[in-house]
């Protein structure tokens, strides 16, 4: 499959965004380094310059280059200049305090048959056969850390 080239087209009024973030002396050079990236690689505008020319003229890897356009293409101007960062969607957490008490006192009562001690992965696996709550070891140990229970 062919890789994409990330080539676009800009309106004037882009033109003009991009061009007072340049002269701006406010804006921040990572900022205006963006802004030339994306003006100067643009299909449409009279300063279009090859990949190792805008290397050379912004001092920019090509890298940096093909990320800043790739990210353009997919985010726009302001999401690309300024670099906002998307707040992440918050997780649902599978344990409350409730769930958290079953397991301290699950690890502190007796081992399961056949079993010489507790360890992390033995508790989740009980934790889920028991119905309390189907979650990973590491889960089970920062449970166990927040109430201070070591597994003997």
């Amino acid at each position: 499959m062919a890789k994409p080239s990330y080539e676009y087209l800009l309106t004037e009024s882009q033109i003009k965004i991009l061009k007072r973030i340049i002269s701006d002396e406010a804006s921040k050079e990572s900022e205006r380094k963006r802004a030339k990236i994306i003006l100067y690689c643009a299909i449409n505008t009279p300063q279009k310059m090859t990949i190792p020319e805008v290397e050379e003229f912004v001092g920019v890897t090509s890298g940096t280059i093909n990320s800043v356009r790739k990210q353009f293409c997919q985010d726009g101007i302001e999401q690309t200049i300024r670099r906002k960062k998307i707040t992440p969607v918050k997780r649902i957490l599978k344990i409350n305090r409730d769930v958290e008490n079953k397991i301290v006192a699950m690890v502190t009562g007796p081992v399961p048959k056949g079993q010489k001690k507790w360890s992390l992965r033995l508790a989740a696996e009980e934790a889920a056969k028991r119905g309390i709550v189907s979650v990973s070891h590491s889960t089970i140990k920062e449970v166990l850390k927040k109430y201070g229970v070591t597994l003997s």
